[in-house]
């Protein structure tokens, strides 16, 4: 497994709804129904209040046939010693994490099918203790679905943000993960 290199997220604002299961401990994860562990947190986060974490079936590399299915994970975990505040636009119908890399359009979430959220546009204030982490998890068809065509060959680098407002927040460092398609 390849390290990959972290980075200082640009803080945006979007609009929606999200379904978050609530606040899990640092050790395990609940979101749609699986169990995934949270990855240990690096000491080496300078400046950072919070780390965005992506993992593709458990890791930060992994590949995958282009028929496959692969698990996506994105978790917020507080790593400092105090309690951090956050708020965001709620992103309904997709989850709390926004994830990119595998082209505009792509429906991380199967949105395409999820309808009208009753909360579209509210704003939600999260606050994570030492250590307590949030998060979304979803399940990436590479062949195709109902919301997407086929992914294609090849290497993607899958990162992850969150619909924060425009109030101050917390200093937020993420990983991304990387798929190879193959």
């Amino acid at each position: 497994m390849r390290p990959m290199p972290f980075l200082l997220l640009t803080l945006v604002s979007m609009t929606g709804c999200h379904r978050v299961c609530g606040v899990w401990s640092p050790i395990w994860v609940q979101a749609d129904c699986a169990i995934v562990p949270v990855p240990e947190v690096d000491s080496g986060f300078a400046g950072c209040d919070a780390t965005l974490t992506v993992e593709v079936d458990g890791g930060f590399s992994q590949t995958a046939s282009p028929d496959g299915q692969v698990a996506l994970t994105g978790v917020l975990q507080n790593i400092t010693d105090a309690p951090i505040t956050f708020t965001v636009t709620e992103p309904c119908p997709d989850g709390l994490v926004r994830f990119e890399g595998l082209g505009a359009g792509y429906d991380y979430y199967g949105s395409c099918v999820a309808g009208v959220c009753a909360n579209t546009g509210e704003v939600t204030t999260y606050t994570l203790d030492p250590g307590e982490s949030l998060g979304s998890a979803t399940t990436l068809h590479l062949g195709g679905d109902t919301c997407n065509d086929a992914v294609g060959l090849g290497t993607y680098e899958i990162s992850g943000s969150l619909p924060l407002t425009d109030a101050a927040q917390p200093t937020i460092c993420a990983s991304a993960a990387e798929l190879f398609v193959e």
